[in-house]
């Protein structure tokens, strides 16, 4: 798992990932667009943006206070240039955007979950 808290947590990514443009373009709408003076962007109070990577489905996701995948509550998803992209939404001003590649490991119940949201 690879959180991105601010523009710079890109350089986390090579430019050739897979999943390099997708996580841009959402730290663009989601953090870079979002900041002014005014409000300033806090991951603490905001939210961030989570890749999700191979050994993550299956299991707790402690590092940032969540159970496993499939027992989220889900805001909604949709697909966006070959990944799933999940909303968990925790109050009005604080909300977490998942990117699951649609990748082969992505399998077992939530695989199955997915399927049944993309019918």
């Amino acid at each position: 798992m690879i959180t991105f808290k601010c523009p710079n947590d890109l350089n986390q990514l090579p430019p050739d990932h897979p999943s390099y443009r997708i996580i841009k373009d959402l730290i663009k709408l989601l953090i870079t667009d979002c900041t002014t003076k005014e409000h300033p962007y806090d991951p603490d109070n905001n939210g961030y943006i989570v890749l999700i990577e191979e050994g993550d489905i299956n299991r707790t996701l402690d590092e940032i206070d969540m159970p496993s995948l499939t027992k989220i509550e889900w805001e909604g998803f949709s697909v966006i240039q070959s990944h799933f992209y999940g909303v968990y939404l925790g109050t009005d001003d604080y909300g977490m955007a998942f990117v699951l590649p649609d990748a082969e490991w992505l399998r077992g119940e939530l695989r199955g979950y997915l399927q049944v949201l993309f019918r």
